[in-house]
């Protein structure tokens, strides 16, 4: 891909941004890429999912969830990129907002098994306090 149109990847290029602790201005300049005439990236939904599991892997859980904030903003149809997201946060320690992704995540669709278990659990710790 990156020969044929002489692109570079916009995942590669974000989790370097954020892996440096780049401030908003410059992730905003390569998501503005996404919709030039002439785009520098390529953004592909299911890479930069993969790079937020790298952080998480990783365990720079609150990068992780930069990510997938981002990759939500990118595709904010995938129910894919919410589970992601509810996952970095319940790790992170903020259950409502993980529970407030898997939510979107289980009406985008609704045979998410993951995301439905993930919502059963944080019931069940809500309902145990």
């Amino acid at each position: 891909w990156k020969v044929v149109t002489n692109q570079r990847s916009a995942a590669a290029e974000l989790y370097a941004l954020v892996e440096a602790g780049s401030q908003d201005e410059a992730i905003r300049k390569v998501l503005a890429e996404r919709d030039a005439k002439a785009p520098k990236y390529y953004f592909v939904e299911g890479e930069i999912n993969g790079h937020g599991y790298r952080f998480l892997q990783e365990e720079k859980t609150a990068k992780a969830v930069t990510l997938f904030r981002i990759n939500a903003e990118l595709y904010p149809d995938s129910w894919n990129v919410f589970d992601s997201l509810g996952e970095a946060l319940l790790k992170s320690g903020d259950a409502d907002g993980a529970k407030r992704m898997y939510e979107k995540s289980v009406a985008l669709n609704p045979e998410n098994r993951n995301g439905k278990e993930a919502l059963e659990g944080l019931r069940a710790r809500a309902t145990a306090k």
